[in-house]
């Protein structure tokens, strides 16, 4: 590099003449090496002479080169940083003379300062770090967990990271399926953040129910829900109250709505929940009577057929004598045959009927046929 250096000042009492050429100037300056020499002469006596030289060097300023990084996590873990030539001295932020430079807890940006000296001459190189945000992943301390399906591990999540597991699963948590170590890694930008944790998986209660029953709410009947034989090291607990049976596996209810069970093992402490649900369904019925005495007694002389939880808009009923012919037949299941044909009492016999209907609780099931005989008698 070009410097430059000032020769003088020489007392001005002669002539005075440098071996650049300048003429009568008491210093001159210079900017490259060299030999430098400069006579005075007397002005009165010519030949009385002074002279003077001198080698002048310039050194040059180091040239400093600083490397990476640019830029570093938040809370990241210490970092060696690298100039040349080596041998000089850091300063600035989070530094130390060696170039040690440790990131601190928040973001923003830190100047650095390289100064190294070289034959006398000092040279320097300024390095700005950039200091990004960091994920803040946590797991917290090792621990059990029930496996019950619902006891996740993980972290709250952070908008804009991504969350990855050491099972290939992604999102900020995860359901554990076996006992071990699971670490997760959040990534936000160019800051990847880990922790690990060990997990000890403990069974959770397992019941079999099923996982609907259907009660006739019109019929005023209790049915039982069954969630199987009891375990003795088990606790029950039903929500909402049934009828009876609440902390017990079998209870009777007597309202269609969902029921949850809590059950709790005793041995671990881990809970499960199991639902069921109580649903209004109603089978259809049909009660046919199978004689009847049209004599006018006043007892038993109407062919009555009873119906329950059926379609009165897809209902029909026909009655025939053995060789096909129709007596009687209706559309409505409150009508009844007073065993008269054409007007007249039929005689003694046995009437085929058919019904034709529709379930009022399940009318994907189609028309229903349903069909029997019943005895004439007098």
């Amino acid at each position: 590099m070009r410097g430059r250096f000032v020769l003088g000042p020489i007392p001005a009492t002669g002539n005075i003449l440098w071996s650049t050429g300048d003429k009568n100037l008491t210093s001159i300056p210079v900017t490259k090496s060299g030999i430098y020499s400069v006579t005075v002469t007397d002005p009165v006596n010519p030949g009385c002479q002074s002279f003077s030289e001198v080698n002048i060097v310039f050194n040059p300023t180091p040239k400093i080169n600083v490397g990476l990084p640019s830029s570093i996590c938040a809370n990241g873990t210490p970092v060696q940083l690298s100039a040349s030539p080596a041998g000089g001295i850091w300063s600035g932020n989070n530094v130390t003379p060696t170039g040690k430079y440790t990131p601190p807890s928040s973001v923003g940006t830190d100047v650095l300062t390289y100064s190294l000296t070289l034959n006398g001459c000092t040279g320097s190189a300024q390095k700005t770090i950039t200091i990004l945000p960091a994920p803040n992943v946590n797991l917290g301390p090792d621990r059990s967990v029930c496996n019950n399906g619902k006891e996740y591990i993980g972290v709250s999540p952070i908008p804009g990271i991504q969350y990855s597991w050491s099972n290939g699963q992604s999102g900020p948590s995860i359901l554990p399926d076996h006992s071990g170590d699971y670490w997760i890694r959040a990534s936000q930008g160019l800051c990847v953040v880990s922790d690990t944790i060990k997990i000890t998986l403990l069974p959770a209660p397992v019941i079999f129910m099923r996982g609907e029953y259907y009660l006739c709410v019109p019929d005023n009947l209790p049915i039982i829900v069954d969630a199987g034989n009891p375990i003795s090291y088990y606790s029950y607990f039903w929500t909402p109250a049934p009828v009876s049976g609440q902390n017990t596996p079998k209870i009777t209810v007597i309202q269609p709505r969902v029921y949850t069970l809590l059950v709790k093992d005793n041995n671990n402490g881990c809970t499960n929940t199991f639902e069921t649900n109580v649903i209004d369904r109603c089978e259809p019925s049909i009660l046919v009577p199978n004689i009847f005495t049209p004599n006018a007694d006043g007892l038993n002389n109407y062919f009555d057929i009873f119906t329950a939880h059926i379609s009165r808009e897809d209902f029909s009923l026909k009655i025939f004598n053995r060789w096909g012919e129709i007596m009687f037949t209706s559309t409505r299941p409150d009508d009844r045959w007073d065993g008269r044909y054409k007007g007249e009492v039929v005689k003694p016999d046995s009437f085929a009927w058919i019904i034709n209907y529709k379930s009022e609780y399940y009318p994907e099931r189609g028309v229903l046929t349903k069909r029997g005989a019943v005895t004439v008698a007098w």
